[in-house]
């Protein structure tokens, strides 16, 4: 990103995770084996997430920010889609001091550095290889199979919102584009120059940049076809997500195996979908995973260490609705994320941030209002860089 003229790289997300726990809060789950087992709610969307990218070379994903696309990804698909003879890896359009290609080859060479089961043939000799280049030249192996690229292109908006030079951006989308049709323009040649590179792309995206991706729908006019719109859980779906983790009995986890009761179950869900419109509550037919990880997190951290002290570890403790504290211990919870969020940030942002997140993003009644990037800087003084940082952290 660009500020001031002077060319940023984004922030890493600052995560809380520490240890093995059973919900994550505010970062996504990770691609492992134990955050396999404990994601829950979500089979229905992963099993139709993998097939369409199965079924598609390009295929989007997109849902408001915070409902857990990239922990559907993670815990849910990444797996799978590697069982099946794919190498899936995630990269982000974030860094301006280089091309959007080289970011995207310095990122496929690190992932595979990463990874001890690959070994990965790509040309490194080009120092600003077109799309189609760079793709052409990769070879992907996995013992003695040979496997399929699927690139995910996460937070794809940051290719519009961070502060790349308009040819730098054009430039991708036409060569983008090229090997999305599978036709290079105004290239000779013949053989394996020109065949397409074999790749699957996924578009991960939040719902309100929905609009940008209009800019590339001269070079991929299938863009908007095969797409999934991650929705919030439903009840059931949440309760899933509540209380089928505390059982798990796994000696990586940190905390002892608990049980939610029916009523503080019902206590956690009733919270979660409690909203007020003009003095109004009523119960929304969703509920917010983010939300829901940050009070579960709370309860294993806060409240299960002193139900289980001094009992014997095969022992069983139940959280209570009377362990929650009502709802003004629920709220409570979501306040303490808030402001462990904004206290993290440097002295000099978090003024602007409360004032952004008090006076801009809420109104009088309570209700969640929507602001302009540009206004966001312009009336609040919340750099991109910061802004990204709460994106990226759920606040």
């Amino acid at each position: 990103m660009t500020v001031d003229g002077t060319t940023q790289t984004a922030p890493a997300a600052e995560s809380t995770r520490s240890g093995n726990y059973r919900y994550p809060g505010a970062p996504p789950f990770d691609d492992s084996e134990l955050d396999r087992r404990l994601f829950r709610g979500r089979t229905s969307e992963a099993e139709t997430v993998l097939h369409s990218i199965l079924s598609s070379d390009l295929f989007l994903l997109y849902a408001e920010s915070g409902l857990g696309k990239t922990s559907l990804l993670n815990a849910g698909v990444l797996h799978e889609l590697r069982a099946r003879g794919h190498w899936p890896i995630a990269v982000r359009l974030n860094d301006t001091g280089k091309s959007p290609v080289q970011g995207i080859r310095d990122q496929i060479l690190e992932a595979a550095a990463s990874d001890p089961a690959i070994e990965l043939d790509i040309d490194e000799t080009d120092d600003d290889p077109s799309l189609w280049d760079l793709l052409a030249s990769i070879e992907i192996w996995r013992g003695n199979d040979l496997q399929r690229l699927v690139l995910i292109l996460d937070q794809f908006e940051e290719l519009f919102t961070w502060g790349w030079a308009d040819r730098d951006r054009q430039r991708f989308i036409t060569e983008f584009g090229e090997v999305v049709r599978g036709h290079r323009v105004g290239v000779a040649g013949s053989g394996d120059a020109m065949a397409p590179p074999d790749v699957r792309f996924v578009l991960v995206i939040r719902e309100d940049s929905l609009g940008s991706l209009e800019a590339l729908a001269a070079d991929i006019p299938k863009i908007m076809r095969n797409r999934f719109r991650l929705g919030p859980l439903d009840p059931e779906q949440a309760e899933a997500a509540i209380r089928e983790p505390a059982k798990i009995d796994d000696d990586r986890l940190e905390s002892q195996r608990f049980e939610y009761t029916e009523s503080a179950a019902v206590e956690i869900l009733d919270f979660l979908r409690t909203s007020s419109d003009r003095g109004t509550t009523a119960l929304a037919g969703g509920v917010d995973p983010s939300q829901l990880q940050i009070v579960c997190q709370y309860v294993e951290r806060a409240i299960v260490p002193g139900k289980t002290a001094g009992r014997p570890t095969d022992a069983v403790v139940q959280i209570d609705a009377s362990d929650l504290g009502g709802k003004s211990g629920l709220d409570l919870i979501l306040s303490k994320f808030y402001r462990r969020t904004v206290d993290a940030l440097p002295a000099t942002d978090q003024r602007a941030v409360r004032n952004m997140c008090e006076l801009g993003l809420i109104n009088r009644n309570g209700r969640r209002l929507s602001l302009e990037l540009d206004a966001i800087d312009a009336e609040y003084g919340v750099r991109p860089e910061t802004l990204q940082a709460l994106v990226d952290g759920r606040l």
